[in-house]
């Protein structure tokens, strides 16, 4: 049983007559028994004497009353321990001494998983004062409640965003020293000073990257401990600590550490050698082998049939212990004289490994035994795996070749290349002889889809690290809805785990909260700022909760519901502060705690001296006529909903029900920033114009005369729009229409044209364009099929693609008027835009092999050809200044919509321009075009 000082002396509750709701004659009573400071405790029954009644009269009369009967039963259950005082000379008032018995203390004698009990004494301290001044019997008239104790701690103006506390992460600041493994602790201070064999000497690594990379190791060595952070820390009464859980009502008296996480989020500047980061570390520990985990610690040691040698069980044991036997047997220096064959052919013969049992199957037939299967074999390996999208593949080749040295020299990185959806992966003895194993997404995603990891070499080594390249993406999952990317990593052995990206979530990018803050707004305006901040840090702060509980498996957050000793631990709740759910109880120092332990990164003052300064040059584009023209349909097609719904029936596209109409809307709007050409067909513009000149002859419904403006240019638009051919043929042909110049001879253009004319100049598009040089280029060197091209075939094959793309058009159109799940149609007929996805990557884009014509070889008529123009002045801009730029400049050019990347590289394939495009889209792209996600 608990002795009484084992019980904290948490607070005061403040009790009156007339919160206890006792008469005149009750209260006389408790002031006659409890004048001085005495205990209510249950009576405690002699040995082989009938328990009497654990309270008194006079004590019930207390612990029955209004203000205390909810918390009877925890001083029945010895949960807590009630001094009470009620002094005459106080009036009719009294005070109630709370002491609590701490969750870890007495577990075996008392019952603490009642969750009835737990739920009264978290009530309990919601009411009492923590006060000194209502601890000695005399309280003030402002109480001291438990909010009060922890929010003392925080700085109650403290409102720095999420973005801002990002960007002031502490820099890394290695200490070598505090690492108590000699062999990790030099490879801390080789990273430090630059002495990586195996670098090229070319290859400097900047005192940050050196920084940053040393802290990776220091962070897989040693990660230290830290605090539960679902607790704070407070004093009791007589100063004495102890510790709280605000939201789920533990109180602990010694406090709970986790160790931190082996790895992290590598989150440097964008630019700034995050690749060249990690190839510091792996070439700085690729020496130091894996270890045996702690559970299954004895499952190494090896059983031989016989005696072996002293040599071989030497090696054994050194394998076995982790030895960083190839910096001993100079395996990385080929000048050393002294070579070790014996000793490296003993090693490698007596690979170390462990045993993983296999789970019990979890239901048992009635009579039928158990079958023990074999326990499976994890062999330690000295190699890193890293797990790349694919189109980051080729860079990763490429800085390994620029930065590390060549692979027959001994000191190079032994480096497999896993990219091929067919190639088959090595065994596990095979690669445990790799330092990188390089394995793109898409060919892990394959490897669970057809194996699960279960028999796959990959899950039979333990690795060193797992390092994510743009691991960003894995914020994405959620617990019951992982990739099958990240139950692949889930199911490797690994002693840490990084994440590589500038940008662990989409807000977490710039320098500070600009698109927020602007100190013109009135208050409304500013609350709405306000709101949709926090509502964009609560999608930040998800993403990176998920890296952290379901790839970096940072406790508590990775805990589960069948985790012996401890419970789960909501991110949603102890992390996200108050101001990003009603549920969030978050403090911001645990916020800031939580990003510190997490991220490695330099803030951008310390990098802005290594980085060329950026001349920031706006461009303000005039629009041209279908650009206008595709806005002002737009409008016309909001207002046409907005006046005929009155803006308030549940056809208005603002009304709740609409909610998914408006986003289609918005979304479209966006895209047509860039060119919206292609959305609206003719016959959805007449017939929202026949609707509205309806409605206004009927007139059965009144407007007002600023509606009835509105209404009548709406009108206008409308009849502009439909007797416009260019925007026909944007939308019949899903293109941006474009004019050349001297297209093709004999008049055959007008069969490759949108608008079916021998103009000069000729309307038409990427995607004819683009089928045209493939045929042409096809029949170079052949001047049969040349011949046959100029006399009638190239004018039938034009005519072709023409129907294919009115097809594809059609097609597209039929989609965009297929039903709707939305209820009911919207007011005056108006449609959203469709969805409208360019044709041309997909069917005309060149295939690898497929023969690229110089235009040396053309034939005259055909040199002249001249790309003039288009119908969008961002796409035309865009254009020109690649054109001038490219031979002396490398470009990048970001877009927040994929059909500025669809058009902008059709049309620079159109003029033979290499360069990679970034996209999240499933397209075929040209042979020049690398599509990075």
């Amino acid at each position: 049983m608990a002795s009484p000082s084992s019980f904290i002396p948490l607070g005061s509750l403040i009790i009156t007559r007339e919160n206890t709701e006792l008469t005149v004659e009750e209260w006389k009573l408790l002031e006659k028994r409890f004048g001085r400071w005495r205990i209510i405790a249950p009576t405690k029954p002699a040995k082989g004497v009938r328990a009497p009644e654990p309270f008194d009269h006079v004590e019930d009369t207390f612990l029955l009353s209004a203000a205390f009967k909810n918390y009877k039963n925890l001083v029945a259950e010895r949960w807590i321990r009630v001094h009470l005082l009620i002094r005459a000379e106080d009036g009719e008032r009294g005070t109630a001494r709370i002491y609590v018995l701490p969750d870890d203390v007495d577990n075996k004698a008392i019952d603490r998983d009642r969750t009835k009990l737990r739920r009264s004494r978290r009530a309990l301290v919601a009411q009492l004062d923590f006060s000194q001044d209502a601890w000695s019997g005399q309280p003030t008239s402002t109480p001291t409640t438990i909010d009060h104790v922890f929010r003392d701690e925080e700085d109650p103006h403290d409102s720095t965003s999420l973005l801002q506390m990002f960007n002031t992460i502490p820099s890394p600041d290695p200490a070598p020293d505090a690492i108590t493994n000699p062999f990790e602790q030099d490879a801390i201070y080789n990273v430090l000073e630059g002495n990586l064999p195996g670098l090229n000497d070319t290859s400097k690594l900047y005192d940050y990257q050196r920084r940053s990379a040393a802290v990776m190791i220091q962070r897989e060595s040693e990660p230290g401990q830290f605090l539960d952070p679902r607790i704070a820390k407070a004093t009791d009464q007589n100063g004495a600590a102890y510790y709280y859980d605000t939201s789920s009502g533990a109180l602990v008296k010694e406090p709970r550490f986790y160790d931190g996480v082996r790895g992290g989020i590598l989150a440097e500047q964008m630019g700034s050698g995050k690749t060249l980061i990690c190839l510091a570390v792996i070439l700085a520990t690729r020496h130091l082998a894996t270890r045996t985990p702690d559970i299954y610690q004895g499952s190494d040691v090896r059983v031989r049939k016989k005696i072996g040698s002293l040599a071989d069980m030497a090696a054994s044991n050194a394998n076995t212990k982790g030895s960083p036997w190839k910096i001993f047997f100079n395996v990385y220096d080929a000048n050393q004289e002294l070579e070790y064959d014996k000793c490296i052919a003993a090693i490698r013969r007596n690979p170390s490994r462990y045993h993983i049992p296999e789970e019990a199957p979890k239901r048992l037939r009635r009579h039928e035994n158990p079958v023990g299967n074999p326990a499976k074999k994890v062999r330690h390996t000295h190699a890193s795996i890293v797990i790349v999208p694919n189109n980051l593949v080729q860079q990763w080749i490429q800085e390994i070749e620029k930065h590390i040295v060549q692979p027959g020299n001994p000191a190079g990185l032994k480096v497999l290349k896993l990219t091929s959806q067919k190639e088959e992966i090595p065994n596990s003895q095979v690669l445990a002889a790799y330092d990188l194993v390089l394995i793109t997404q898409s060919r892990l995603d394959r490897v669970w889809r057809e194996t699960m990891m279960m028999g796959c070499p990959l899950a039979e080594v333990h690795f060193k690290r797992c390092i994510v390249d743009e691991g960003h993406k894995i914020g994405y999952a959620k617990i019951n809805n992982k990739s099958n990317v990240l139950l692949a990593i889930d199911a490797l052995h690994v002693s840490a785990r990084w994440i590589v990206t500038g940008t662990p979530a989409t807000g977490l990018f710039g320098v500070d909260d600009q698109h927020f803050n602007d100190t013109h707004l009135d208050n409304k305006d500013n609350a709405d700022k306000t709101a949709a901040l926090a509502e964009a840090e609560k999608g930040d702060l998800e993403k990176i909760g998920a890296i952290a509980s379901l790839y970096l498996n940072a406790r508590p957050w990775s805990n589960g519901v069948h985790e012996t000793g401890d419970t789960t631990a909501d991110w949603a709740v102890y992390v996200m502060q108050p101001k990003h759910s009603s549920r969030s109880t978050g403090r911001m120092g645990v916020l800031r705690a939580t990003l510190n332990s997490l991220i490695v990164r330099h803030r951008l003052s310390e990098l802005n001296t290594l980085l060329p300064s950026v001349n920031e040059n706006v461009v303000v584009l005039e629009g041209s006529y279908q650009d206008k023209l595709a806005l002002n349909i737009f409008s016309m097609m909001i207002i046409f909903n907005a006046v005929q719904s009155q803006r308030v029936d549940m056809d208005y596209f603002f009304h709740a029900r609409q909610r998914k109409a408006l986003l289609q809307l918005v979304h479209n709007l966006k895209q047509s920033s860039f060119f919206g050409g292609v959305f609206f067909a003719k016959d959805d513009i007449l017939k929202a114009l026949e609707t509205a000149e309806t409605f206004r002859q009927e007139k059965k419904v009144l407007i007002s005369e600023k509606d009835e403006a509105l209404l009548k240019e709406a009108v206008e638009v409308a009849h502009i729009a439909i007797d416009n051919q260019l925007k026909d043929f944007s939308n019949k042909y899903n293109e941006v229409p474009i004019f050349i110049h001297d297209f093709l001879p004999n008049g055959v253009g007008s069969a490759w044209s949108l608008d079916d004319r021998d103009a000069n100049p000729t309307c038409t598009d990427a995607g004819m364009v683009l089928t045209a040089q493939k045929l042409i280029a096809s029949a170079m060197g052949k001047p049969t099929k040349l011949n046959s091209l100029l006399n009638g075939q190239l004018e039938f094959e034009g005519r072709k693609e023409q129907a294919d793309q009115i097809m594809s058009g059609a097609q597209g159109v039929a989609i965009d008027h297929r039903p709707s799940k939305s209820p009911g149609v919207l007011a005056g007929n108006t449609k959203l835009g469709g969805e409208r996805v360019p044709r041309h990557l997909k069917s005309t884009a060149s295939k690898p092999g497929d023969p690229v014509p110089e235009l040396e070889q053309l034939p005259d008529d055909l040199k002249k050809a001249m790309l003039v123009s288009t119908v969008s002045a961002k796409l035309s801009y865009l254009i020109d200044a690649v054109v001038e730029h490219q031979d002396k400049e490398k470009m990048i050019i970001f877009y927040e919509n994929e059909n500025v990347a669809w058009y902008l590289a059709g049309l620079l394939e159109v003029v033979s321009l290499s360069i990679s495009t970034t996209c999240g889209c499933e397209l075929t792209w040209p042979p020049r075009f690398t599509c990075v996600t």
